[in-house]
C-alpha cells in the first residue's frame, strides 16, 4: 500500500483545502487525488500545457509527479493566473505557447513575423479564480518553521506563488515570473537566498511603478459561511467558528456540521449526562469532535476531546406513578417492528407519549405513539426500529395528568437489525 508523506514529517491535524495547498502539504494532495482519480489530474495539466507523458501511477502521482521545465509550469500558472485561458503563440498544431519573439523585420524594415496570440480556454474561469485565491491566500495553516516561502510583496499586494527545490513561480493580476535557482549547486545560493526570495525580489521590482490590482471574481460564484473545522454548514444547535468560502454553482455543501456540537455533562464526573443524571449535576458545553486519525494531534495541541462515556447508571426503574414499561427490559436488544408493552394511567390521567432518542440524553426525540385513552397492561406503541441506525437509544413513556404535571419513566436499549 502506499503511504503518502509530508517532507517535514509534520502533521498540521485537520485542514481545508485551501490551507493544505498553502501549506504546500503531500498528504492532503494525495488524499484529494484519491476523491478525483489521477486520470482526471492528468487531463487537465494537459490542457494547462504541460506534457504529463509519463506520470507516476495511481496516488504516488501527487508527490512524484512528472517532468515539467520552467517555461511549462509559468505557462500553466499563467492561464490559471488568467482566468483560465492559455495564451501565446500558435504551434504547428494551433495550440497557444509560450513565445519571446514580438517581431522580427528584414534589413529594409519591413514586418517579416508578427506576434498574434491566441487563446484558448484550459480551465473554468470559476475554479480558475478559485485556485488563484487559494495559491494567493494568507491563511496557511502550518508552524512558521514548516510553512513554505510567503508569496506577500513589500508592498502588500498579493501574488498567487507555488515553489519547490530550487525554483518559483508567481504571478499578480499584472505579471508572472519564473525562477529557476538550481544546476549543480544547491537550491540555497552562497548569499543565502532561495528561489522564493529571488522570486519576490525580481517581483517587487517588476511591480514597482504599476498599481496594485487584484483578480476579478466571476459574478456566478456564491459566498458560503461555513465551519472551519469542517467546510460544512453551521449547526444551529452549536455554534462553529466560522469563514467564507467560494463555490462554483452545485458545489455549495448541504450537510450540516456535526464536529462542533453541544453536549450535555455531568461537571462532577466530566463524563456524558444521561437521563438518570441529576438535573441539578448538568452542564452544557461546546465541543469539537474531531475524527479518530486527528485525536493525538488535537491531544498534543491542548484541544479537549468530547467525553466519550456515560455518566455511572446506578438504578433503572421501569415504574413511575402512572407510567410503566414491562417489554422490553432494560438494555436489551430490540429489532424489527417491537411492540413496547406497560401501563400509562393513574389518577388524573390526561394522555401519554411513548418516544425514543439516541443514546441516553434527549435531544433529537423521536415520537413512536400518543394517545388519550389510559392503558393497563398493553401495547402503548410498535416501533418501528428499522427506520434508525443500529446503535444505543433510550425508550421514554411520559404520562401528563391534567393539572399539568407528569409521570416519566425510560428504559436503554439497543437496535441491531
Amino acid at each position: 500500500p502506499y503511504t503518502p508523506r509530508n517532507a517535514d514529517g509534520h502533521y498540521l491535524g485537520p485542514l481545508r483545502l485551501r490551507q493544505a495547498l498553502a501549506a504546500d502539504r503531500a498528504a492532503p494532495a494525495a488524499q484529494v487525488l484519491g476523491w478525483v482519480g489521477a486520470e482526471r489530474v492528468v487531463a487537465t495539466a494537459r490542457a494547462l500545457g504541460l506534457r504529463a507523458d509519463e506520470p507516476a501511477a495511481g496516488l504516488a502521482l501527487a508527490e512524484e509527479g512528472f517532468p515539467a521545465g520552467l517555461l511549462e509550469m509559468s505557462a500553466a500558472l499563467a492561464a490559471v493566473a488568467n482566468r483560465g485561458a492559455l495564451a501565446g503563440a500558435a504551434d504547428t498544431l494551433g495550440q497557444p505557447r509560450p513565445t519571446t519573439i514580438r517581431r522580427v523585420t528584414d534589413g529594409g524594415g519591413a514586418v517579416a513575423y508578427a506576434y498574434e496570440p491566441v487563446t484558448r480556454e484550459a480551465l473554468a474561469p470559476e475554479l480558475a479564480y478559485l485556485l488563484t485565491d487559494m495559491l494567493a491566500g494568507r491563511d496557511a495553516a502550518c508552524p512558521a518553521e514548516v510553512c513554505p516561502a510567503t508569496s506577500e510583496l513589500p508592498d502588500g499586494r498579493r501574488a498567487a506563488l507555488v515553489a519547490g527545490d530550487g525554483w518559483a513561480v508567481g504571478a499578480t493580476p499584472e505579471r508572472l515570473i519564473g525562477v529557476w535557482a538550481g544546476g549543480g549547486a544547491s537550491p540555497a545560493m552562497d548569499n543565502g537566498e532561495d528561489a522564493g526570495s529571488l522570486w519576490r525580489s525580481l517581483m517587487a521590482w517588476a511591480t514597482v511603478d504599476t498599481p496594485a490590482g487584484d483578480w476579478l471574481r466571476p459574478t456566478t460564484l456564491r459566498p458560503v459561511e461555513v465551519c472551519a473545522a469542517s467546510g460544512l454548514l453551521p449547526s444551529r444547535a452549536a455554534d462553529c467558528p466560522t469563514v467564507r468560502e467560494w463555490f462554483a454553482p452545485g458545489t455549495e455543501p448541504s450537510a450540516v456540521d456535526t464536529m462542533t456540537r453541544e453536549v450535555a455533562v455531568n461537571r462532577e464526573t466530566g463524563r456524558l449526562a444521561t437521563i438518570f443524571t441529576p438535573p441539578q449535576l448538568v452542564e452544557r458545553r461546546v465541543v469539537t469532535d474531531y475524527p479518530p486519525e486527528a485525536a493525538g494531534w488535537a491531544t498534543a495541541q491542548g484541544i479537549a476531546m468530547p467525553p466519550a462515556e456515560y455518566d455511572t447508571i446506578r438504578r433503572i426503574t421501569t415504574r413511575n406513578g402512572g407510567a410503566t414499561i414491562t417489554a422490553p427490559e432494560p438494555w436489551s436488544v430490540v429489532s424489527g417492528q417491537w411492540s413496547v408493552v406497560g401501563s400509562a394511567g393513574g389518577e388524573g390521567f390526561s394522555t401519554y407519549r411513548l418516544a425514543y432518542f439516541p443514546g441516553l440524553w434527549p435531544e433529537a426525540m423521536g415520537i413512536i405513539a400518543e394517545g388519550s385513552a389510559p392503558v393497563a397492561a398493553g401495547e402503548l406503541g410498535v416501533w418501528d426500529t428499522t427506520l434508525v441506525a443500529d446503535g444505543l437509544y433510550t425508550v421514554l413513556l411520559t404520562v401528563f395528568r391534567g393539572d399539568g404535571t407528569f409521570d416519566e419513566v425510560a428504559i436503554p436499549v439497543t437496535v441491531g437489525n
